[in-house]
């Protein structure tokens, strides 16, 4: 089994922010969708994680791919698919951390990014905030 193998099930949406004012001096952010990558996600360790929800619950996640996504840290994703099952609701993630794995001789990539829940009681996975 190969990493490529290992590195799917799952698709995050990268999304590129764009701020602008409003008439009453307001801001907001229009978010645009990029390409759909497909990777594997997996919740994090309550322990290993930065933010929890309500109940106490890990809300963050180690995404796995097997070439480099181009993603960077503060950039949102939105998860729309996870093992194989699309949400009916997208989850918005924000990154994190990202790393490269490889094995000493070189023939074993592996991209790993960390991100947590950006998604809000009550907001929906909608292109827009204020």
């Amino acid at each position: 089994m190969s990493i490529s193998d290992l590195a799917v099930g799952s698709t995050v949406v990268p999304q590129t922010g764009t701020t602008t004012k409003g008439a009453s001096f307001g801001a907001e952010v229009t978010y645009s969708d990029g390409t759909a990558l497909t990777c594997r996600c997996e919740r994090r360790m309550a322990s290993k994680s930065r933010q929890r929800d309500g109940d106490g619950e890990s809300r963050g996640y180690r995404l796995y791919f097997a070439s480099d996504p181009g993603l960077h840290d503060g950039q949102r994703l939105k998860l729309t698919k996870m093992h194989e099952y699309t949400l009916p609701v997208p989850e918005l993630l924000r990154v994190n951390g990202t790393r490269f794995q490889g094995s000493p001789d070189g023939d074993l990539q592996m991209w790993i990014v960390l991100a947590d829940s950006d998604t809000r009681r009550g907001q929906s996975a909608a292109n827009t905030e204020t």
